[in-house]
């Protein structure tokens, strides 16, 4: 572009720009916006009583901000919070749910064009001030729309547990960007305002801390703004001179004792990625990884996309497997360039730099999250940072303005219609998942997913019964395929266990009605491996249970116990006290306590009232407010003859507002007791 040509371009051409591109984005984003909750959104979202507000009171909201003991919002008050609101406002409409996030998005698309153009000030590989120049702001707006469109980002917008990375995301651009503000007026000697920009940071970053875990790459990104960039030099007085100097040190500490002081005090849920990897296989493994994302940030491929990633192996050396030794070689080549072309090219050494200490920190801290594609939010306004100077210094090689333009308009057409094509695979929960199975064949999470689907067609009465039986075997088959790609985990063979389970109670009816009414009907019995579902035990006494073994022996006990199951006498207690008994249980999670209560629920039934007490305090040691455990704790205390302790027991659960069937149950308990009737009567649901 000539200087004639820039000095056509309107002063708000850029803001038309990002318009556009937020227009756009809402078209993109329109299908998966009317799609329902998706996998764990029910059970920490849908089903999450607490955030079901109808007031607007302290009690309520504190209540709400606390409801999350464990899983992905755990430690995300104020997420917590923006999903009660989202209730209070609009009930259990999802899609008013999606669109609050994706606003948040778009808002989070603003402040990355609003920090670009700050930070592009201090190019020094420019030839003129990008401030300045309408041409650079054109281009900036250009790229702010394409992080907007990449289909990287849609997950942390249709998937509502990802909320936190949103509004982390938020406040940490807010923080950052009002902390930059305040050393360039800390620079100008307007220190009262400077001052006043500074508390506004330490505020954004509280926010950001009590949102998600965005708030870890805050300290390490300062440390980095203040070694490369001259935000606050050079300055006319002596003080002036001291306080540049010191933030570089001051970020390096802070950095390294607040990293320390998080891993020890953080644990975070893994889901599928249970098994006890070593911290070297998990930075080694991170090396591919990181370099994985970063083509897929410069080069999105459809097939590679999905929400589930857990089919990349784990490398247990340099040379396992061989990509490991290639990818850190990368890494290195990257960090050295970086480091090397830091004085005229700032911007972009500062961009990788932070792209790859999010994604290293983000593996030693959480190697839980190690394959997902939400991770990426954040940091890759870091890779957009350097594309951005990179552009910018393009001017030296005689690359025309049109041409940048152009290229960058081509990859935001190219993001907005993979993301696009995403967007229609959230439309449904069933379309999502077979999309996710047909990227990740190798995927446990998916091949579980595609078989829950199989499981629900099973069970539509509106398709034939052949087209059912078949849906269910395919279910089976899904489900062993995860068995055999986590030979460690029984979580899988449980689900074929209750499934089978489930199906002989089918047959057990069939025939007694064909007794009674002299029918013939026939029901098709499941083909399971046989040799493989006699792993079972093993797997539950071995190694460290996962929350789907947890969970999973939960649903197949409690089948059995409300007798919609048959199986084998005696193996479901053999299973439970196989996993109760495995010396690598973690004996303080949710999960552990759902199933010591069950447990304790299952003794109670087999009239061994100590060991059943001995269980439920167990489980009350873990979450005392469960409102299920102390109700049947207060079963247990009527039992042995402590009807006013149980009465009150239950009372007290009532006076707190509680899901329907909790309610119902309780409510039934209360009259059970008030007119002396046996509490084996009643069932715990």
């Amino acid at each position: 572009m000539t200087n004639d040509s820039k000095a056509s371009v309107p002063a708000f051409f850029p803001w038309l720009i990002l318009l556009a591109g937020m227009v756009a984005t809402v078209f993109v984003y329109w299908p998966g916006l009317k799609g329902p909750l998706m996998f764990d959104d029910v059970s920490s979202i849908g089903e999450n009583q607490s955030l079901k507000t109808e007031t607007l009171t302290p009690a309520s909201l504190q209540k709400a901000a606390t409801s999350a003991e464990a899983g992905r919002m755990k430690g995300e008050p104020l997420t917590l919070l923006s999903h009660a609101l989202d209730h209070y406002v609009a009930g259990d409409d999802v899609f008013f749910a999606k669109v609050v996030s994706l606003g948040l998005h778009l808002l989070n698309g603003l402040l990355v064009f609003l920090l670009l153009k700050m930070l592009s000030r201090f190019d020094s590989a420019s030839s003129e001030s990008l401030a300045a120049s309408r041409v650079s702001a054109v281009m900036i707006a250009l790229i702010s729309v394409a992080w907007l469109l990449h289909p990287l980002n849609l997950t942390n917008v249709l998937y509502l547990v990802q909320r936190g990375t949103l509004l982390s995301t938020l406040f940490v651009l807010l923080a950052f960007t009002a902390y930059i503000k305040g050393r360039m007026l800390w620079k100008e000697e307007s220190r009262g305002l400077s001052a006043a920009f500074f508390i506004g940071s330490a505020v954004a970053a509280i926010a950001a801390d009590l949102s998600g875990e965005a708030f870890l790459l805050l300290p390490l990104a300062l440390f980095f703004l203040e070694w490369l960039i001259p935000l606050g030099r050079p300055s006319t007085d002596r003080l002036g001179r001291s306080f540049t100097r010191l933030p570089v040190l001051f970020w390096l500490v802070v950095s390294v004792v607040f990293l320390g002081i998080f891993s020890q005090l953080h644990v975070f849920d893994t889901g599928f990625n249970t098994a006890q990897v070593p911290l070297s296989d998990v930075l080694l493994t991170e090396a591919r990884v990181a370099l994985y994302y970063l083509g897929l940030l410069v080069l999105p491929r459809p097939s590679e996309l999905g929400l589930f990633h857990d089919d990349i192996l784990w490398s247990s050396g340099l040379f396992s497997p061989m990509s490991t030794l290639f990818s850190i070689a990368g890494i290195i080549v990257l960090v050295v360039m970086a480091f090397l072309i830091r004085r005229k090219h700032a911007l972009v050494t500062f961009g990788l730099l932070v792209f790859l200490a999010t994604h290293f920190v983000g593996a030693w801290l959480m190697p839980g999250s190690i394959f997902e594609e939400y991770r990426n939010y954040l940091p890759s306004i870091g890779v957009l940072l350097a594309v951005t100077a990179g552009l910018m210094s393009s001017e030296r090689l005689s690359l025309s303005a049109e041409i940048r333009f152009m290229v960058v308009l081509v990859f935001c057409i190219f993001f907005g219609a993979v993301t696009h094509g995403r967007a229609l695979a959230w439309q449904s929960e069933n379309r999502l998942s077979m999309t996710l199975l047909h990227n990740h064949p190798a995927s446990p999470r998916a091949n579980y997913e595609a078989a829950s689907v199989y499981i629900d067609l099973s069970e539509n009465p509106m398709i034939v019964a052949p087209d059912r039986d078949m849906f269910r075997q395919q279910a089976v088959e899904r489900f062993l395929t995860v068995a055999r790609l986590k030979p460690d985990d029984a979580g899988a063979l449980l689900a074929v266990m209750l499934m089978d389970g489930l199906q002989q109670q089918k047959r057990k009816q069939a025939f007694l009605n064909d007794l009674l009414e002299g029918g013939s009907s026939t029901t098709i019995p499941l083909d399971i491996e046989e040799p493989l579902m006699r792993e079972i035990p093993q797997r539950l006494s071995t190694g460290v249970p996962s929350s789907l073994e947890l969970r999973n022996l939960v649903h197949v006990s409690r089948c059995e116990r409300l007798e919609k199951c048959v199986f084998d006498p005696g193996v479901v207690d053999k299973l439970v006290s196989a996993l109760l008994d495995n010396p690598h249980a973690v004996q303080n999670t949710p999960d552990m306590g759902a199933l010591l209560d069950e447990a304790a629920v299952r003794a109670l039934g087999q009239s061994k009232l100590i060991t059943a007490k001995q269980l439920e305090e167990r489980a009350l040691s873990i979450e005392p407010d469960n409102p299920m455990f102390n109700l049947n704790w207060a079963v247990m205390l009527f039992t042995e003859g402590n009807r006013e302790q149980a009465l009150n027991q239950v009372r007290a659960v009532l006076a707190e507002p509680q899901a329907e069937g909790v309610d119902a149950y309780a409510r039934q308990l209360l009259k059970s007791f008030d007119t002396y009737s046996a509490p084996e009567e009643t069932t715990a649901p």
